[in-house]
């Protein structure tokens, strides 16, 4: 029976020692269908993005809540934050904008959701395909407003929300002058390398359906509606349930 590298992911056949990918001895790693509690290194995510590289905006934690002060550099839009926080926009965190020490401040509300990186562990095959068929729809969402940019998106997988009763997925939008990524190409980077990077290393997401979505994910060619076709008939073909 097939067994899974516990560092890198690597698939490989009963009976050798060591993965084919990174070498690390097999005699310990548990085969496929075996429960396996691993923990997401979340170091090797996206950490940062161009507003928070370059401290055109704070990041401050408020108990499960989050804000973003910004820095002079940083102007408001009004227009943008009317349309973030309208009734029909479902699928982005609401804000407020607030002053926290004499600061003009983003404070956002995430009213019992949790964050991606902090659920993986607890999501099986078919509810991680599900809330990323999710995520790039909200992400096309973005771009067919007409008043967002995608790149206005912190797409940190901190900062991706999910409803875990269903699936739904929230994005954390910045209503502010100056955008998350200079171009829309780096925020696609951004969000295909973490993703991939969850589907090698978490053996709870994987399967044969995951393992054709990494690939997809490696190859910039394809794209997210290619990729959203392929959950979409690997869901169909999945006995699964939940979401």
């Amino acid at each position: 029976m097939a067994k899974y590298c516990m560092r890198c992911g690597e698939k490989n056949e009963d009976g050798v020692s060591a993965c084919k990918g990174c070498g690390m001895p097999l005699e310990e790693t548990p085969s496929h269908n075996e429960k396996v509690a691993v923990k997401l290194d979340v170091a090797q995510l996206s950490q940062s993005n161009q507003l928070l590289k370059e401290k055109i905006v704070e990041e401050e934690i408020c108990q499960k809540d989050f804000m973003y002060l910004l820095s002079d550099r940083a102007k408001f839009s009004a227009t943008e934050y009317k349309v973030l926080n309208s009734a029909g926009n479902k699928g982005m965190l609401k804000c407020k904008k607030i002053l926290f020490n004499d600061r003009e401040t983003l404070y956002y509300m995430t009213d019992g959701l949790k964050p991606f990186d902090v659920v993986i562990e607890n999501l099986d095959e078919r509810r991680f395909l599900n809330i990323v068929e999710g995520l790039f729809k909200q992400i096309n969402e973005v771009r067919n407003n007409g008043f967002l940019l995608d790149t206005g998106i912190d797409i940190r997988m901190k900062r991706i929300y999910v409803d875990m009763a269903d699936g739904s997925v929230y994005l954390t939008y910045l209503p502010i002058n100056v955008r998350c990524y200079s171009d829309p190409m780096y925020l696609e980077d951004d969000l295909r390398k973490d993703l991939s990077y969850m589907i090698r290393t978490m053996p709870n997401l994987q399967g044969s359906g995951s393992r054709i979505i990494e690939q997809m994910l490696d190859e910039p060619a394809c794209s997210f509606a290619s990729i959203m076709a392929s959950i979409r008939q690997s869901l169909s073909m999945s006995t699964g349930t939940g979401y």
